[in-house]
């Protein structure tokens, strides 16, 4: 043993791993001489067998924190972050254990993309479908979270796909229509319409001649004449008449008649994330339930709606939602209503898989939901992550999927 950390200290690794063996021989069970094969595998950059000694210790004892560090810093070298995080977070939490959960969380590559300006559609696009509609050569185009192109054609609109997982609706040829993955039409309309959403619980919103109404899949009109109109959650759905707002179910009758003027909708019509909706009155955004019950009495100059469910606040069962206060962007609990982080941001956008994109003066990066920087703001542009793990941003070699490793593994 004392030949080995001779060795060791000296650099000599070959020789300091062929003592650690012989050391082991004797002594299989050793922690000691099992930790310093580990480390001297780290330093001749063998990670795999590093992770594996590691492991070893760690059978015998579990409450080893020096093989669980040495575990994951193998692993990070190795390029395995996620692992690597995992075992991080349940060992103390000093400095340097931080530093490499900050460092792990970080890495990402980046694949470029010749495109005019990517929409992420994450948020609303049915579960095991998340697709990003990008313009290419004045045609629009999906893509996967992978980079992969997914439905093309000559189309120069394409909205989320539909809750069946089969239609887009598309603009072709200068007709509102519905197309299939590949591009192809599947159904069109004998009238011309302004625009269609995608079918949601059997209807799509629709707007023909400046009002708003819903069809079916056979294009038969319902509740036409709106002033707005957003797309069916589960049994309701939200509309505006009169300068009311109203919540109206399948049959088309009104639920409940709000008090308030305005509802926060994403660019797909959709005013309800998990549960989540935002109303407006009297220039003040209040956070609610999807009835229009306030959330805690939160309210503030501007609230979003949430991505998805954040690790830390699945438990509590909340989710953080980016708000906007004297000109500054924060979050707030969508559970309770209680802020998370104080506003301090130029913009913000919505939490998915832990991080947020926020913008520090012009240019934008990540935060996890303890507002750390994760990756400190360079990007001219960025958009939520998806639930694979890849965000769109812009730098001055132009568009980039970014994925980040630890959520793409």
């Amino acid at each position: 043993m004392a030949a080995a950390r001779v060795s060791y200290d000296k650099k000599i690794y070959d020789e300091a791993e062929e003592n650690y063996k012989k050391a082991l021989q004797n002594r299989p069970k050793s922690q000691e001489a099992l930790f310093g094969l580990a480390e001297t595998y780290f330093s001749m950059e063998k990670y795999e067998n590093a992770v594996t000694t590691c492991e070893r210790i760690l059978e015998e004892n579990s409450e080893n924190e020096k093989a669980a560090i040495l575990e994951a810093k193998s692993l990070i070298s190795g390029g395995k972050y996620s692992k690597s995080i995992n075992i991080l977070s349940k060992v103390e939490q000093t400095d340097e254990v931080k530093h490499m959960i900050l460092d792990a969380k970080g890495k990402y590559t980046l694949k470029y993309f010749k495109v005019v300006f990517p929409k992420n559609i994450d948020v609303c696009a049915p579960p095991g479908l998340h697709l990003s509609v990008l313009q290419e050569n004045e045609k629009a185009v999906a893509y996967t979270s992978k980079g992969t192109k997914y439905a093309h054609g000559e189309v120069t609109y394409l909205g989320p796909i539909s809750e069946d997982g089969e239609l887009f609706p598309a603009v072709q040829d200068g007709v509102w229509c519905y197309v299939d993955k590949d591009g192809s039409r599947k159904l069109v309309p004998d009238k011309e319409y302004e625009f269609l959403g995608p079918f949601s619980s059997g209807f799509a919103v629709a707007k023909r001649d400046g009002v708003f109404g819903f069809i079916d899949m056979s294009f038969n009109e319902h509740s036409f004449g709106l002033e707005n109109a957003y797309n069916f959650v589960g049994d309701t759905a939200i509309i505006k008449e009169n300068g009311v707002i109203k919540i109206v179910d399948k049959e088309f009758s009104i639920v409940k008649e709000t008090d308030y003027t305005g509802v926060v909708a994403d660019e797909y019509g959709y005013t309800n994330h998990l549960g989540i909706s935002v109303f407006i009155k009297n220039d003040l955004y209040y956070l609610c339930d999807s009835s229009g019950e306030s959330i805690g009495g939160f309210s503030a100059d501007y609230i979003g709606l949430p991505a998805e469910a954040n690790s830390d606040n699945k438990k509590s069962g909340g989710f953080l939602v980016e708000y906007k206060s004297e000109d500054k962007f924060g979050f707030v609990n969508s559970k309770n209503g209680k802020i998370v982080i104080k506003p301090k941001y130029d913009d913000a956008k919505a939490f998915s898989q832990g991080l947020a994109p926020i913008k520090v003066g012009e240019k934008w990066g990540f935060i996890d939901e303890k507002g750390t920087e994760i990756v400190t703001p360079t990007f001219n542009f960025a958009t939520t992550v998806s639930k694979r793990g890849s965000a769109w941003i812009k730098n001055e070699a132009g568009y980039a999927l970014l994925t980040f490793y630890y959520l793409s593994e």
